[in-house]
């Protein structure tokens, strides 16, 4: 038998503790869908340039969130992905779409008829992955190839009754429509638990292997939910400023467009237009943040400093915030 029939009757092996699944609730409250979410800034650091080659960081310390960071962020954030099992007859792939949430260590957790074809095969073989990407139209035009996904890998394993009190309450919150279908008895839930994980930064970039133990113990992004609401409104009110950031940051005087497209607690991402061309560089904040509320204010902060060094010709420090060309 398999890892998924054998969870179906016994109830302890394996199994995350009452105690998991509160967590889970309480990871369900933290992360919750968010149909508007931006996720620029996983795109890939890898993008072709014509021109000069990377700046490099003037201060060995991190700038861009770790390839481990961006898969949790990922999964925790795009709540619905490709589940992919193998059929009974010829052990070919099936794929078919799933919504899911996560458990505290980021295991996509799903409700599945038991009639589904992918219920049906994860009896025979418990082995499947799960392809999560965020969507394209939310990238501010960027196809879908340039956008980070993540496929998780290993075996998928009932969820015993006894512990799906906490599911049953978590799961609508963030997939409303299974709130008639959590106590019907067709229906259950199961967890796949990852022994491989898949990372891909977008069309070009490297594809890397990600230790599962480090995915499992690292925290999503804490700016996942408040980028969409971010980022439109700077992008549209603050144009000056945002030029001045390339004058005074990037040594780039005359450019003909700057546009963020992504942030989180280390710093953002900028697109800056020259030409018929564009390039994608990375400023850090001076000091990570743990809040939307304090990203507001490091960002406020670039913007002082831009203005400062554009009419008075000077700022507190010499040193300028750190700056890498996306190549």
């Amino acid at each position: 038998s398999t890892p998924f029939q054998q969870n179906s009757s016994n109830s302890q092996k394996q199994m995350p503790s009452s105690t998991s699944f509160l967590s889970l609730y309480l990871l369900t409250i933290t992360f919750p869908l968010i149909s508007s979410f931006h996720a620029s800034s996983l795109l890939s650091t890898a993008r072709i340039s014509h021109n000069a080659a990377p700046i490099q960081p003037s201060h060995n310390k991190q700038i861009i969130p770790s390839i481990t960071e961006k898969s949790r962020t990922i999964t925790n954030v795009c709540v619905s992905g490709t589940l992919s099992t193998s059929t009974t007859d010829d052990n070919s792939p099936f794929g078919s779409y799933a919504d899911y949430i996560v458990d505290d260590k980021g295991w996509p957790v799903m409700l599945l008829h038991e009639k589904s074809q992918n219920a049906i095969n994860l009896n025979s073989n418990s082995k499947a992955s799960l392809f999560c990407q965020l969507p394209s139209q939310l990238h501010y035009g960027q196809s879908a190839t340039s956008i980070g996904r993540v496929t998780l890998s290993g075996d998928v394993e009932r969820v015993p009754k006894a512990e799906t009190s906490a599911l049953k309450f978590a799961f609508p919150l963030v997939h409303p429509y299974a709130e008639r279908l959590v106590n019907l008895p067709q229906y259950f839930f199961a967890r796949l638990k990852p022994s491989r994980i898949h990372y891909t930064g977008g069309y070009g970039a490297t594809p890397t292997w990600v230790d599962v133990h480090a995915y499992e113990s690292i925290r999503p992004d804490i700016l996942a939910q408040e980028v969409p609401s971010i980022l439109p409104r700077m992008n549209i009110e603050r144009q000056l400023e945002l030029r001045l950031m390339c004058k005074h940051f990037l040594g780039l005087d005359h450019v003909d467009g700057a546009t963020l497209h992504g942030m989180d607690r280390l710093g953002v991402d900028l697109r800056v237009q020259l030409g018929p061309y564009s390039d994608d560089y990375r400023i850090a904040f001076r000091y990570p943040v743990q809040t939307a509320e304090g990203a507001k204010s490091e960002m406020m902060k670039l913007f002082q400093e831009c203005w400062e060094r554009e009419n008075t010709g000077e700022y507190y420090t010499s040193s300028l915030p750190d700056t890498l060309k996306h190549s």
